[in-house]
């Protein structure tokens, strides 16, 4: 919409993540393998892919997950990202109860997961792709998002949003993200079973949005057609 916006003549052919997202497991074969009840709801948090997102927000999210499972029969899971090593977040979850690290299986826990807490990035529209009900959060310092707002004009950071064309799912960012607001956004997403299904009837656009697999390959037609036209 940006480019036609400015005249450019533009077709939309699909989003590479759509070649490659997928769940490989059911969920009673996924909570087996990792030893959950079934019956229990499963909170995922994905606090980033570089180090300086987790250290500035998986504290956070651990902080808030603890005192869920307290007043929840919660079972909690960080996902990892590819390129992180898991002794990062090992030392921040090392003498917290209950939580366990998923490697290897980020999309089944996407997938499988009754609420997630996702940092901004790909990563919220992997798990939209999913309908998984969210809360979006990101933290940075306090230059690095003051230059981010100058330059990017959106209502909203998230990914997610931006591609729903509205504010689908809740951003708790900078001083807004707090344990204590982390666990009010997530308490309402698996206490209140309609709006957890008003979120993912709102997030099932999100598939749709970002086209069927195969958008390199008609990248690349697009490219030849263009070549043998000129």
């Amino acid at each position: 919409d940006i480019y036609r916006q400015e005249g450019m003549d533009v077709e939309f052919v699909g989003h590479p993540l759509a070649e490659k997202i997928g769940s490989s497991m059911e969920r009673s074969e996924f909570f087996q393998r990792h030893g959950w009840d079934i019956d229990l709801k499963l909170l995922a948090l994905f606090p980033g892919s570089r180090k300086q997102e987790v250290e500035n927000i998986l504290p956070t999210m651990v902080e808030a997950a603890s005192k869920l499972r307290t007043s929840h029969k919660l079972q909690i899971a960080v996902g990892v990202a590819p390129n992180l090593g898991v002794d990062l977040l090992r030392s921040y979850i090392a003498d917290r109860e209950g939580i366990v690290i998923v490697q290897n299986s980020t999309y089944d826990l996407m997938h499988h997961a009754d609420a997630a807490i996702v940092t901004s990035g790909t990563a919220t529209l992997e798990t939209g792709w999913f309908a998984t009900p969210m809360v979006m959060v990101y933290k940075t310092s306090p230059v690095t998002f003051a230059i981010g707002r100058m330059l990017v004009g959106v209502p909203y950071i998230g990914l997610v949003n931006i591609v729903a064309g509205k504010k689908v799912v809740p951003e708790l960012i900078q001083h807004d993200l707090t344990p204590d607001k982390l666990c009010k956004e997530v308490k309402r997403l698996i206490e209140d079973d309609e709006y957890a299904r008003l979120m993912r009837s709102e997030l099932s656009v999100i598939k749709s949005k970002l086209g069927g697999p195969g958008a390199s390959a008609k990248v690349a037609e697009g490219i030849i057609s263009l070549g043998e036209a000129a």
